[in-house]
């Protein structure tokens, strides 16, 4: 389940949510977002807080920093293959 959608099904604050997982709400904010990448401990602590309904697949898939990575790694690997 999307991260935004549990903490509005369930009537969670983002502070209060943040604070949970101790985290800065600036930083829950951009994971949010999908601008930053969700670092390992925080997945876990979110796949835990909300009893796996949220998972780190699920905050992987919603997260466009990760998807612009991607393109970024792919855009160099084929310039690359040009080049040769």
């Amino acid at each position: 389940m999307d991260l935004n959608q549990y903490l509005k099904k369930n009537k969670i604050g983002v502070y209060e949510f943040a604070k949970d997982i101790g985290i800065s709400y600036a930083l829950l904010f951009m994971i949010r977002k999908g601008k930053k990448k969700v670092p390992d401990y925080v997945a876990e602590k979110i796949e835990n807080l909300t009893n796996g309904v949220v998972t780190k697949n699920d905050l992987v898939q919603n997260n466009t920093y990760m998807k612009k990575q991607k393109i970024k790694k792919e855009i160099c690997r084929l310039i690359d293959k040009m080049e040769l």
